[in-house]
């Protein structure tokens, strides 16, 4: 089914508040979305959006062989505060434990060129969060995001890396850096605005 989500996507004109709407319209029964499909997508679409799932399903399978998996709206445990935000997310890959979207969370979020002061302010903070039992939403840029993670694994802590694009060669060489010894999860496609969506609250530095 998150197949559907991500041809659905893929349709020109098509945006997320769309397929929202039409996938609750049917309740997310698959069989009803399939039947009335051309209802969203209109003739245009139609003709294409067989090319779209098979996209869609080497997606998934390419990142499925990458250890990667993929969560929906279709999901019962879709996460319910990533739908009702202005432009809804409606699905992510992710790697990790992904049960950590369900928990209370901040987003700690800032400059990738910060000094010693701000790195060690960072830390500091994320770690008093981690201590509280608090997850730490972050991406795995250099400067405050990758310095929040290392805040929150000195704790022992959980935390959640938002990664803008696919799991590449550079990020895992960035995510090996920090210790092993935490619950953690990997999460992309993504934007800010995502890591915003997922946190309970917000804690900037630049």
């Amino acid at each position: 089914m998150d197949k559907y989500v991500i041809a659905l996507l893929k349709c020109k004109g098509i945006g997320n508040v769309k397929v929202l709407n039409y996938i609750l319209k049917y309740n997310k029964n698959i069989d009803a979305i399939k039947d009335n499909i051309k209802e969203l997508i209109g003739n245009e679409n139609v003709s294409l959006f067989n090319y779209y799932i098979l996209q869609a399903e080497n997606e998934i399978l390419q990142n499925k062989n990458n250890g990667i998996k993929i969560i929906s709206i279709f999901d019962n445990n879709y996460p319910e505060k990533l739908l009702i935000i202005k432009d809804p997310i409606l699905y992510l890959y992710y790697k990790g434990d992904i049960s950590l979207l369900h928990n209370t969370s901040i987003a700690v979020i800032g400059s990738r060129n910060i000094d010693k002061n701000v790195e060690l302010l960072t830390r500091d903070i994320a770690k008093k969060i981690a201590s509280n039992g608090i997850t730490v939403v972050s991406g795995l840029a250099l400067g405050t995001d990758i310095n929040a993670h290392i805040g929150s694994y000195n704790e022992k802590g959980r935390t959640i890396a938002i990664l803008p694009s696919e799991f590449t060669k550079m990020l895992l060489t960035s995510a090996r850096t920090l210790s092993s010894d935490c619950r953690q999860s990997f999460l992309w496609p993504t934007q800010r605005r995502r890591t915003s969506a997922l946190a309970n609250s917000i804690s900037v530095y630049v």
